[in-house]
């Protein structure tokens, strides 16, 4: 027998080749080697059914060279048995004369590796010297074996270890991935390659449930470079969209796993793991909390962005607003200045005769005034303060009208098509806001291709939902009208797109434009009541779709002009002139008196009461304006109206935010003026008032 040094040198050994080696085959090839060494012996052999892999583990040593078919010839050892624990003896033992032929064949002893709740394996060790007692050499087996148990019972353990760490890690990429500020697709990213890395896969998918076509697109992928945008066909994937349950498939090649990513009964995606060998039952069982975590993940970066997308909409309207005010503001103060301007050129002309060369200083003085004017009402139109007459019109007559003029405006680089709904194309609008609108959004499509293009006007009668309308603002469901203009232009990023509409905002060389063409096409499309929606990409030019509440009144007319073209006279009748600025009130008065009227002016609606008490004459017409210090316009006109029930009120201002006038409730006893005005115009509403 071996004597007690060798014996514990071996068993060291063998315990330091165990722990050591991290193959589990080659530390058992080692550990049958010593064995043979330390007794001189031919022949050893293990059998594992439960080594902690995925398959049973044979390891064989044969000094003898006779030993083939071994394992064919244990053909009656089963795995499951030794899991329920068989006795030793119940372990077949080689075939007689298996080790050797002939006299003096050698006998081998059988150890079982495992205790009586867990048998692993057999250990199989060749009694090498017949006069030697059996009984050690069992003993010796015996020892092995355990060392190999208590090995494998620690690598268990380790890997049991291992693998709770790799799932906790898992968990924890997975939980931070989606808890950063990242885009959900670069977080999905990271998701995919922590499921690809932790739990060894050979492919891991994230796939984004599109519920409004019911089917799923990549979203992120690892394992596997590459990824499509089309429907995923195969029917396991199919089978969790429709079932809402976890699939598994185990092939002789692969294991596909699908575990559906759910948040309350709302499918979000699906998680689908390819592996190449089994996953573990605790990988399998960590799937379930790692899929609610993405699902919980991705519902939550998708109210964020909702609400990112709500928060940035809400402090652009702000802006918008706030620029919208101070605009309107600029325009009300350049406008009594303007009228000032235009009023004077206009009576200087009177006053020159044909001829005078001081007559074209003054064409260009009033010239200049009105394209200043031309600057305010875009002004007023994007601050929604401009006057306008809405009406019950036809879109499709609206974009056929401005056609005759597009064709010279944009260019004959730029090919035009018009494609007009066949349907009805009602809206309640200003028809002359609606050409402007369409004329400055074409001119805009032209400046974007400068080399030429194509250029398409379509309108189009669609219905709405709320899903699509929340993002836009206050708009209730039902039918639109949508006009489209849309170019083959540069087309615009995301931070040009964001400032489009601000006033004097212009991607152009300095003195190729005003930046006031697409700020007035949002004005009149917020006094329209509608919306305008935007899509372009660099390179891909551009889509604007104004979006107008479709109307289901009788399209009613505009009344034709007067042909009549003589200056206005008054016959001594009475009006009083209300106004705050000094020298639009002098020169409104002039102009009146110089046409036959009485004029009694005040600078107040206080000044304006005290004049009337001196005088013994009812005034026939109150010309007001509407925003003064004091008691505002519309205040006085009521005040006066109730001493004078016949007062007829013309009321005047560059500033027209009054809900008399946006609201469209001037009676036919009242109208309106807007500053800046001309002597013409101003004896032409005054003259149509008193004739009512």
């Amino acid at each position: 027998m071996l004597r007690s040094p060798i014996r514990a040198s071996l068993l060291r050994a063998i315990s330091e080749s165990l722990a050591r080696e991290p193959c589990l085959e080659t530390a058992l090839e080692d550990v049958l080697e010593r064995c043979l060494d330390a007794t001189s012996s031919r022949f050893a052999a293990v059998y594992l059914a439960d080594s902690g892999g995925d398959a049973p583990v044979r390891v064989m040593v044969d000094r003898t060279g006779r030993s083939g078919g071994f394992w064919e010839q244990q053909g009656a050892l089963d795995p499951k048995a030794l899991a329920r624990s068989i006795p030793p003896s119940e372990v077949p033992p080689p075939p007689e004369g298996h080790l050797h032929g002939g006299p003096g064949a050698s006998r081998a002893v059988v150890a079982a590796i495992g205790d009586v709740h867990r048998r692993s394996g057999v250990l199989w060790l060749e009694c090498a010297h017949a006069e030697l007692d059996f009984d050690e050499w069992q003993a010796l087996a015996n020892t092995v074996a355990t060392q190999i148990a208590q090995a494998l019972a620690r690598r268990r353990t380790e890997s049991e270890l291992s693998e709770r760490a790799r799932l906790a890690t898992l968990f924890a990429d997975v939980s931070i991935a989606l808890a950063s500020g990242d885009p959900l697709t670069t977080c999905l990213d990271r998701c995919a390659a922590a499921l690809h890395h932790q739990l060894g896969a050979s492919v891991a998918r994230i796939w984004m449930h599109h519920e409004s076509t019911g089917t799923l697109s990549i979203a992120a992928s690892a394992g596997n470079p590459g990824r499509s945008a089309a429907p995923f066909a195969e029917p396991e994937v199919q089978s969790v969209l429709k079932e809402r349950r976890p699939f598994l498939r185990v092939s002789a090649e692969v294991v596909f796993v699908a575990h559906p990513l759910l948040v309350e009964d709302r499918l979000l995606g699906v998680l689908t793991l390819l592996t190449r060998a089994p996953l573990t039952s605790a990988a399998t069982a960590a799937l379930a909390p790692v899929a609610d975590a993405i699902a919980v993940g991705i519902e939550r970066k998708i109210v964020q962005k909702e609400q990112s997308e709500l928060q940035a909409q809400f402090l652009q309207a702000q802006k918008m607003e706030a620029i919208g005010q101070l605009s309107g503001s600029i325009a009300h103060d350049f406008n009594n200045l303007l009228a000032v301007i235009l009023s004077c050129s206009a009576l200087l002309l009177d006053e020159l005769p044909e001829g005078d060369r001081r007559r074209q200083d003054v064409l260009d003085i009033q010239h200049s005034g009105e394209r200043a004017a031309s600057l305010t009402r875009q002004l007023l139109a994007f601050s929604r303060k401009l006057v306008v007459e809405p009406r019950v019109i036809e879109i499709n007559e609206v974009v056929m009208n401005v056609q005759k003029i597009l064709g010279r405006l944009i260019g004959e680089d730029v090919e035009l098509r018009i494609r007009l709904n066949a349907h009805d194309s009602r809206v309640k609008a200003d028809p002359g806001q609606l050409e402007q609108l369409i004329m400055n959004l074409a001119v805009n499509a032209r400046d974007a291709m400068p080399a030429g293009g194509r250029l398409l006007i379509s309108t189009e009668r669609v219905t709405l939902d709320d899903k699509f309308l929340e993002k836009q603002g206050a708009f209730a469901a039902g039918p639109y009208v949508r006009t489209s203009v849309v170019d083959s232009g540069c087309g615009m990023d995301a931070e040009t797109r964001s400032h489009i509409f601000e006033p004097f905002f212009s991607t152009k060389a300095v003195g190729k434009g005003t930046g006031l063409g697409l700020s007035t096409v949002y004005g009149i499309v917020q006094q329209s009541g509608g919306f305008i929606h935007v899509e372009s990409t660099p390179g891909m030019g551009s889509s604007f779709h104004v979006y107008l509440p479709s109307s289901v009144e009788s399209i009613s007319r505009a009344p034709r002009a007067s042909s009549q073209r003589t200056s206005p006279q008054g016959c001594g009748e009475l009006i009083l002139l209300v106004e705050d600025e000094a020298r639009v009130r002098s020169l409104a008065a002039r102009i009146l008196r110089d046409r036959g009227y009485q004029v009694v002016e005040a600078s107040g609606a206080d000044a304006a009461i005290e004049s009337l008490k001196e005088s013994s004459r009812a005034p026939e017409l109150l010309i007001t304006d509407m925003v003064m210090p004091g008691p505002s316009g519309p205040d006085l006109a009521d005040l006066l109206r109730k001493r004078f029930p016949t007062l007829k009120v013309l009321f005047m201002s560059g500033h027209t935010d009054h809900p008399i006038v946006l609201g469209g409730a001037l009676g036919r006893a009242m109208g309106f003026l807007h500053k800046p005005f001309t002597p013409d115009t101003l004896a032409g509403k005054v003259q149509s008032l008193l004739a009512r």
